[in-house]
């Protein structure tokens, strides 16, 4: 499907239908004051109105990471996240937690966010330029299972719909009106379950939401690293971000995605190596994930006098579970 690579004037004041591709979609989304990291393609579909204190929007992107430094004023104002379609992750200052569907999450002024999905995730925003202390305290706040949501749902979607509201009439005002007594209901709520947390295993030094992609780039890595057809290239494709952004946010971490193949490797060596002795070196390499058994004695090699991994993860010497002969004496290939 061939999109519109149209432009789209940030200051208008409705936008309908907005249908924008790779670099048009990037600037979109700059123009709203959010960083999108990720690789191509990117998609991205809107409809926004905007007037008075409040700003809508409904939009459906393709997996990406979305960062913003800074919340789109340093007054009173609130950004409102509803998640309405997949499953996202959002990162605060203090907190990450997942973003399922019904989810909502509440961010004064001031308050950075990353929010990052793995697959295509449509979301409503509103943006209250004055909350007149509707929302009681100054913290980032993740919120559930609140029937106001639907109400508050209902209120915005009927607001974008065709024909939409007009901004600049008299209207508009009382549905900024609503939108802020709705927030104020659903933070209000005792029903709402607050949906933060944090993960303590986590890598400290890793920036808002590259710790879901770090996560999941774990998960895959244990899952398929036993295929010594397995790379970094094709880690990289099944998380649908380029390579080169992966070992970026590993680095971070203080490792690299190749590591922690080969570590996933080792580990599975080991569970093999500890079968009754007489295991056979050729087949536990295989099984493994090594190309071959010498290269996964150089593995071990290589990691006999390594230092703490810098994740805090243990690293494996194999050394004392291989005969000397497997090591030394008999004849490897490969």
């Amino acid at each position: 499907m061939t999109l519109r690579r149209r432009t789209i004037d940030p200051a208008a004041q409705v936008q309908r239908g907005v249908a924008l591709q790779d670099s048009p979609a990037y600037d979109w989304f700059a123009q709203r004051g959010t960083v999108v990291e990720g690789s191509y393609p990117f998609r991205v579909f809107a409809d926004t109105a905007r007037g008075g204190g409040l700003e809508l929007a409904r939009i459906w992107h393709t997996s990406t990471s979305l960062t913003r430094a800074t919340s789109a004023g340093t007054g009173d104002g609130l950004t409102v996240l509803i998640q309405v379609e997949g499953d996202a992750h959002i990162t605060l200052p203090d907190a990450q937690s997942p973003m399922p569907v019904g989810s909502m999450a509440l961010i004064p002024d001031g308050v950075a966010y990353e929010l990052s999905s793995d697959s295509p995730v449509a979301r409503v925003e509103i943006r209250l330029r004055r909350t007149a202390g509707l929302v009681p305290g100054g913290d980032a706040r993740l919120l559930s299972e609140s029937p106001y949501i639907r109400v508050l749902l209902a209120t915005i979607n009927a607001a974008l719909s065709a024909p939409p509201v007009d901004p600049t009439g008299p209207g508009f005002a009382h549905v900024e009106v609503a939108a802020g007594h709705l927030i104020a209901a659903i933070a209000s709520s005792p029903t709402s379950a607050t949906a933060s947390s944090t993960d303590p295993d986590m890598p400290a030094n890793l920036r808002r939401g590259e710790a879901a992609l770090f996560a999941r780039a774990k998960a895959v890595i244990e899952r398929d690293s036993t295929d010594a057809d397995f790379r970094v290239t094709g880690l990289a494709a099944e998380l649908q971000v380029s390579p080169a952004y992966l070992r970026r946010v590993f680095a971070r971490a203080g490792t690299s995605p190749l590591r922690e193949i080969r570590e996933a490797r080792v580990r599975t060596a080991l569970t093999l190596l500890a079968e009754p002795a007489g295991a056979d070196v050729e087949r536990v390499a295989r099984l493994a994930g090594f190309p071959s058994a010498r290269r996964m004695r150089e593995t071990i090699t290589e990691r006999k006098n390594t230092k703490p991994h810098p994740t805090g993860a243990t690293i494996i010497d194999l050394t004392g579970l291989l005969d000397e002969t497997d090591l030394e004496g008999r004849e490897l290939s490969g």
